[in-house]
């Protein structure tokens, strides 16, 4: 007989909360749910984003104050609901509204004068472009004289052309809930989307591995440009740029 594949769980973060269980569809479905389930979804929801949570037999809020679990997940409702799903861009990774780049810019000399500026020896190209004029200045600086434009880069900020985003819901953050030192995001993702997976099955880890071995759990994650973010390949290709 053909062996027949079996999904027997699912899990991962997206915009709208956890997969497993079904709360990232319910969280889309939420307001025509019943009662119950509703209330459990806004838990999921409050207690991803840091919002409350269980301790020692009791609920508690972020300030780890007690609290009754209902009354303080229906006024946490505007919270929830406007900290998931497609919203505006929120500033917790970078600002969108202030955004670094690099301005192209060509300084120019005055009439019948060089271009001349003072810089440190060890800051000079490595390769000194042709035309530039070096001399000794003082205090152990060097004087450039350039009889042409010079081409440089000016630090300013734009805003992002996209204001609106799916995002992981607000205040959740994949780092603090394992040993992740230097992982990039898209790795700390994939790492609690494996455990959220593997926690959905409803059999204690112990049980599985009595069948399966450790090596025959995997994950593939992966990105069509690498990890672009800053402890990644992005950090990397853009340090030069930035003068680091």
């Amino acid at each position: 007989m053909a062996r027949l594949p079996l999904i027997i769980g699912f899990g991962g973060i997206n915009a709208a909360g956890r997969s497993s269980s079904h709360h990232a569809y319910r969280r889309l479905v939420m307001d025509s749910l019943p009662a119950d389930e509703a209330m459990d979804t806004r838990c999921s929801l409050a207690a991803l984003m840091g919002l409350i949570r269980h301790d020692n037999g009791q609920w508690k809020d972020a300030a780890g104050q007690a609290v009754d679990r209902d009354a303080h997940l229906k006024a946490l409702d505007p919270i929830l609901k406007n900290g998931t799903l497609i919203r505006q861009l929120e500033d917790n990774l970078f600002d969108p509204a202030r955004i670094p780049v690099h301005q192209r810019a060509t300084l120019r000399p005055g009439q019948e004068q060089p271009l001349s500026f003072l810089v440190r020896r060890r800051d000079l190209p490595h390769e000194i472009p042709l035309g530039w004029q070096i001399a000794e200045a003082h205090d152990g600086l060097l004087r450039v004289d350039i009889p042409d434009g010079l081409p440089v880069l000016l630090e300013t900020v734009r805003k992002s052309a996209v204001n609106s985003a799916g995002q992981l819901p607000s205040g959740f953050d994949p780092r603090a809930l394992y040993q992740s030192r230097n992982h990039p995001r898209g790795l700390q993702m994939s790492v609690v989307g494996a455990s959220d997976a593997i926690q959905s099955i409803g059999l204690p880890w112990e049980r599985i591995l009595e069948h399966v071995a450790p090596d025959q759990v995997s994950v593939y994650a992966g990105s069509s440009m690498s990890q672009l973010d800053y402890e990644g390949n992005g950090g990397m290709l853009q340090a030069r740029l930035l003068g680091k």
